[in-house]
């Protein structure tokens, strides 16, 4: 119901703003009872601290609010059921420290600029909003204001921010469309080193890339498939978002693994050159007793599964009626595993899929996978829809034996 008045609202403000756009195009709805909506007044606080609009019980239209020229104003306050339409805008007021505003659900022009106290600055975006809706936004010459978010914007500048150090966006700068971008003045925002980007499917241009590395930014991600050896390739610095708690994880790539182990011993020995990120050393110190050589054991003993943690049965279903890949290829083409539904597998030698050069029986064990065939066992961890191969408790198949690290990878199911 809201998302259909909303939808309205777009319609009867239009005519009554200086600013005009058109809404979505959309399929005939049910007519909607704009009994449920008002306008509200147009506000003067001129002279005043604060700036609070009356509390509303309904929907209520805010079209165009401008807080700008106002010496006193120290504070914003837009309650819940307001819907700002057309823009919004804060200028040149010099004691201004606190916005107070609802979600966004339309499309809007937001400014806020020569806000000399404001520290920081959040433009939410409801669940609900159609996300065909972007906002555009600029912010610049607020002198104290050290972090930014900006939701769901189309077009974005930032400029002048001396203190700015942090910018939170949920897609990133110079997106591909040219109808969708940010553009951010990195020489006026000296202090910005730390940007989130949370849209997974939207990674920053080369260019943008490129002027990331040079600047010195450290980008928080999401741990998608190809962020980290995108934003490698460029020399960008970068930690994902969804790995920034997790323990042990000392060069923040989102897996615990010898590596990491490897870096803290390094970190130590010679921290001049290994060093350590200031998420990687939280991650590291895994008992809260600074990075020592501990950090790096204990590491170990997880992988090695000598800590005592139990580790749960994956899915039978991952496996079952599956086909793996060798990750290299041998002398006779790729290896091959298939899994069958009722624990039986077949092992293929490269190109000769007339028969099976080893077959047996396939089970579990935490995360490893277990298979006796008719040369004798061979143990994999399974991990992300891959076959790690455990050489130290792995009898080969036939005469192709598995070597420590080798890969299977996961590419089809099988009818």
């Amino acid at each position: 119901m809201k998302k259909r008045l909303l939808t309205a609202l777009l319609s009867l403000t239009i005519s009554m703003t200086s600013f005009a756009f058109l809404p979505p195009a959309a399929a005939a709805a049910p007519q909607t009872d704009l009994s449920d909506v008002q306008v509200a007044p147009e506000f003067d606080f001129t002279g005043q601290k604060i700036a609070e609009l009356p509390a509303v019980d309904k929907l209520t239209v805010a079209a165009n609010l401008k807080f700008e020229n106002n010496q006193d104003l120290e504070k914003v306050v837009i309650p819940e059921n307001y819907v700002l339409s057309g823009s919004l805008k804060f200028s040149k007021c010099p004691n201004l420290k606190e916005i107070v505003m609802p979600e966004l659900a339309t499309e809007l022009w937001v400014t806020v600029t020569e806000c000399d106290k404001l520290a920081s600055f959040t433009m939410p975006v409801s669940p609900q909003t159609d996300l065909t809706q972007f906002s555009y936004v600029t912010v610049s010459n607020c002198k104290s204001m050290t972090e930014l978010e900006v939701s769901n914007a189309r077009r974005m500048s930032v400029k002048d921010m001396p203190a700015l150090e942090t910018l939170k966006l949920t897609a990133s700068p110079h997106a591909t469309s040219d109808e969708e971008y940010y553009n951010i003045d990195y020489a006026s925002c000296p202090k910005l080193k730390d940007i989130y980007l949370y849209n997974a499917d939207v990674q920053p241009t080369p260019k943008e890339a490129a002027l990331m590395a040079e600047n010195g930014i450290t980008i928080h991600c999401p741990a998608a498939d190809g962020w980290g050896t995108y934003l490698g390739h460029y020399n960008v610095n970068y930690t994902f978002i969804d790995a920034e708690a997790l323990q042990g994880d000392a060069n923040c790539d989102g897996n615990v693994d010898m590596a990491d182990a490897v870096l803290i011993m390094q970190s130590i020995a010679n921290p001049s050159k290994y060093k350590l990120t200031d998420q990687g050393r939280k991650n590291a110190d895994t008992d809260g007793d600074g990075i020592t050589n501990s950090d790096a054991l204990a590491i170990q003993k997880k992988l090695l599964r000598l800590d005592g943690a139990d580790v749960p049965d994956i899915d039978p279903s991952l496996l079952a009626n599956t086909l793996f890949i060798s990750e290299t290829e041998g002398k006779s083409g790729f290896n091959s595993i298939s899994f069958g539904d009722d624990g039986r597998f077949n092992y293929f030698y490269g190109k000769y899929f007339s028969a099976a050069q080893d077959f047996g029986t396939w089970t579990i064990s935490g995360d490893t996978v277990i298979l006796k065939g008719q040369y004798g066992t061979n143990s994999f961890r399974y991990k992300d829809d891959t076959l790690i191969c455990i050489a130290e408790d792995s009898e080969g198949f036939g005469y192709n034996s598995q070597t420590d690290s080798e890969n299977f990878i996961k590419v089809k199911e099988n009818s």
